[in-house]
């Protein structure tokens, strides 16, 4: 299996082999996907004008408060029994053949993937299981996983034309979720995707959480577990699977820790250390632990990213008129003062994604390419 990228390297290239990639340039690689019917970047719109004093309906200012108050997430919390996915409102083309050979796990297209032609795979018994966590996962469960992962890039190797697949990296969101189930989006490492017009353009950036080096602090060094500026990774053929998992529930409250403490300083207003204000100003309302199990250059990786801390946005420099640049705002419900109530969040961290409702010109390659991927993996 060869690298992502003839000219750079990723986050999911550290430590793997130093010594090829040291000339090679740091990039973040970032996807737009088209056609999203979200409404993110219209409240963040709306929200923007309310907090800069533009004229809103009384309606609008209804609904600003709402969101501000953090009401209207709890409201659509709230709707779902157990998790939107569980419900019949998901709309997914599930791959039937596929999914017919794996006694846990169910894999689909869903309406709106994070990266091009990307899939979801969740468990079959969701509704009853209550798992949420990648660490809630038996052996047998997790090692499926690695199965269908393996043998997905083993049908799709060489059977896309002039897409080259080099790997395949499942991402789970964890800790702050709406979804109270484990689901995985699959995304295809396609070799140079920044050439290949499916709304992917690489970066040279490297973004990273100043919470992350105190996080790194509170695991105990091994073999197999590297520690970067973004979080720990886990080579699972250093590392047994029950352990990996336990390093990972470790790491885990550890951030669960931070967010706690953040949270008493919101509540005391008491700041002792040189963090505290980083801590009271800009903990994400939602932080998240972003997992990425990583079938890459031969390797199976497991990774925790966290993102706890973000940046505030000048509500007097935002374009309203950008949709990506709304897209990558987060309202922050806690925040102490009104001129850090938009914060920029690009997320995940090491491969974001941004939904716009505008199609893009890219949007009809995805749409080929995700068709291509569907009929050969159904076959049997």
């Amino acid at each position: 299996m060869e690298s992502q990228f003839k000219d750079y390297k990723t986050f999911f290239d550290l430590g793997i082999n130093d010594e090829e990639d040291s000339e090679k340039i740091f990039a973040t690689l970032f996807c737009i996907m088209g056609g999203a019917h979200k409404k993110r970047s219209d409240n963040n719109k709306m929200i923007l004008k309310y907090l800069r004093g533009e004229n809103l309906t009384e309606e609008e200012k209804r609904k600003c408060a709402d969101i501000l108050s953090g009401k209207i997430y709890k409201d659509i919390k709230a709707e779902y029994e157990h998790c939107q996915l569980c419900s019949d409102n998901f709309v997914r083309d599930v791959l039937e053949n596929l999914s017919s050979k794996y006694k846990h796990w169910e894999i689909c297209c869903p309406t709106h993937p994070y990266t091009p032609a990307g899939l979801m795979i969740y468990l079959k018994n969701r509704k009853n299981s209550k798992i949420e966590n990648i660490q809630d996962l038996n052996e047998e469960q997790f090692k499926e996983i690695q199965l269908i992962i393996t043998e997905i890039y083993e049908k799709l190797n060489n059977r896309l034309g002039n897409i080259n697949i080099v790997g395949i990296n499942v991402l789970f969101n964890q800790i702050s979720k709406s979804q109270l189930c484990i689901h995985g989006h699959m995304e295809f490492m396609i070799k140079d995707v920044q050439s290949q017009k499916l709304g992917c353009t690489l970066k040279e950036k490297r973004p990273k959480d100043l919470m992350t080096y105190k996080l790194n602090e509170q695991i105990g060094d091994r073999d197999g577990l590297l520690k970067t500026q973004e979080g720990i990774r886990i080579d699972l053929s250093k590392i047994s699977i029950i352990e990996a998992l336990q390093i990972v529930r470790d790491y885990e409250k550890n951030i669960q820790k931070v967010i706690a403490y953040g949270e008493k300083l919101r509540e005391s207003g008491i700041l002792k250390e040189s963090i505290d204000e980083i801590l009271l100003r800009y903990l994400s309302p939602a932080p998240q632990n972003y997992i990425y199990l990583t079938y890459y250059r031969d390797k199976m990786f497991l990774s925790c990213v966290p993102e706890l801390i973000l940046e505030r946005a000048d509500i007097h420099k935002i374009d309203e008129n950008d949709e990506c640049e709304l897209y990558s705002l987060k309202i922050n419900q806690n925040a102490v003062y009104t001129k850090d109530m938009l914060l920029n969040q690009e997320s995940p961290i090491v491969r974001p994604s941004i939904k716009t409702k505008k199609t893009t010109k890219d949007d009809q390659n995805v749409k080929r390419l995700r068709n291509t991927i569907v009929d050969v993996l159904e076959r049997e």
